[in-house]
């Protein structure tokens, strides 16, 4: 799709293609599909076929060490990719990319280079992470090396009745 000039928030799609535009400041390009979306709120433009966004604020920035909550939305071998669904600050609504490599699933000292994440982890399952990196265009890095990171289990019907339901797990 084309498009003139438009009000853009972070995580609206500004492109679907066609494939001869690309990523330039304020967006990011989606490896899986021509699309290019908003990374700032601002105003969407293409000069040359070039998608940027000119304006306001940028993605939160999660701070290296920031305790997540992600969601696997793919994984390989060698690496997961979580969708980031809640950070201390709450439910996040924009959609943020975290990558877990496996160096980064262990702590200092476990030799990882043999590891398959396809057998630890599975589609669709929450993990505890903690930020351990972030690049430009707002990709952390995690890692589930720290104390109580890892899978979230999440206990249903195990609350006793003075808890609050819904608050164990997280």
């Amino acid at each position: 799709g084309s498009m003139m000039s438009s009000f853009v928030v972070p995580g609206e799609v500004v492109s679907t293609g066609p494939e001869e535009c690309v990523a330039g400041p304020g967006t990011y390009g989606t490896s899986s599909s021509p699309k290019i979306v908003a990374s700032l709120r601002g105003t969407a433009s293409v000069h040359e076929k070039v998608v940027y966004v000119v304006g306001g604020t940028a993605l939160p920035q999660l701070a290296v060490g920031t305790p997540v909550i992600g969601r696997v939305v793919r994984v390989g071998r060698q690496q997961a990719t979580l969708e980031i669904v809640a950070t201390p600050r709450g439910v996040t609504d924009l959609p943020l990319r975290g990558t877990l490599r496996r160096e980064d699933l262990f702590p200092q000292g476990v030799d990882a280079t043999l590891l398959d994440l396809t057998h630890f982890f599975k589609g669709g399952e929450l993990l505890r992470a903690t930020v351990v990196g972030v690049d430009d265009y707002a990709r952390y890095g995690l890692s589930t090396a720290e104390p109580g990171d890892g899978p979230v289990l999440l206990t249903r019907a195990t609350t006793r009745t003075n808890e609050q339901p819904g608050t164990t797990g997280v």
